[in-house]
């Protein structure tokens, strides 16, 4: 469902609005980067016993996200540029753009997930009473 809903959007803003065709891409662009940083503020509320970088989906959630803020700023420059020095210059940070996502997507490859025997959450004990723990160490008490 959460996928259908930028597409739905786009389709809907290209048969309303006349000109400018970009317009449906860039609010896609702009729900998907809402959608990402939605996923990464997720990933870092909980603690894992794996690092981040180590999660396939991290990176791929990563590649997607500099592909997708890379092309929404280059639509929205292109859209409003005449000048052809800025719109080359605009082509040529659009093919970085998609160079980065092309180089983190094939990080991806790189990172090892967890086997489902292996412990991914960090659970603490509900008896350990932190409270209780002395934050001064005995010998600097005088």
């Amino acid at each position: 469902m959460l996928a259908i809903t930028p597409l739905f959007i786009g389709l809907t803003i290209r048969f309303f609005i006349k000109g400018n065709q970009s317009y449906p891409f860039i609010v896609e662009f702009f729900i998907f980067m809402v959608i990402l940083l939605y996923y990464f503020y997720e990933k870092l509320r909980f603690v894992t016993s794996y690092p981040l970088l180590k999660s396939i989906s991290f990176w791929i959630s990563t590649g997607l996200f500099v592909y997708f803020t890379g092309n929404f700023f280059y639509l929205l420059f292109v859209g409003t540029s005449k000048d052809p020095v800025i719109i080359k210059s605009l082509i040529i940070t659009a093919a970085f753009v998609n160079i980065v996502k092309d180089i983190i997507l094939s990080l991806a490859w790189l990172a090892r997930e967890p086997n489902a025997t292996e412990n991914t959450e960090l659970y603490l004990s509900d008896d350990l009473h932190l409270d209780d723990i002395p934050l001064t160490h005995q010998t600097n008490n005088q």
